[in-house]
């Protein structure tokens, strides 16, 4: 029988040894970042956040390129966004106040960051007015009502 070569058995180990390297690194933990895992759960967990935008008394809009964009997002310790958790963009808006419903999985949703409302209104590509929740800890803020400025 032939004897493997140096070559070959150098080869193997180097694999091991990076598989192995790589293996050590998906445990990583940054202070002051999530630590996203698994969801325990291979269902979503769909919730939704409803909520209001206002802006002046009956504001009307005639233009058909407005959009509103809606997102719910994490933001860690530090107030710093980490993510979007959801989105949602409204087109030709013409009417305040409206009311508006975003759906968001809970299994994404951890403990140890907070959580706010951001909303832009676009006219014509471009932003004219936004406005954005207060942060929560734990859990989204729910029947939101947002003032746009």
């Amino acid at each position: 029988m032939k004897k493997p070569s140096v070559e070959k058995l150098l080869c193997i180990v180097l694999t091991v040894l990076l598989a192995l390297m790589i293996q050590s690194c998906d445990s990583t933990v940054v202070p002051g970042y999530p630590v996203f895992e698994q969801s325990k759960s291979s269902e979503p967990v769909i919730s939704m956040i409803k909520g209001s935008v206002n802006y002046g008394a009956g504001f009307y809009l005639p233009s058909d390129k407005s959009t509103m964009d809606i997102s719910l997002v994490m933001l860690n310790s530090m107030g710093q966004e980490v993510m979007e958790l959801s989105h949602q963009r409204i087109r030709n808006v013409q009417r305040f106040p409206f009311q508006f419903s975003i759906h968001f999985d809970e299994n994404e949703l951890m403990d140890n960051m907070q959580y706010k409302i951001v909303i832009s209104f676009t006219n014509d590509g471009k932003t004219y007015l936004s406005a954005q929740s207060q942060s929560v800890a734990g859990f989204p803020p729910d029947n939101t009502v947002l003032t746009l400025n």
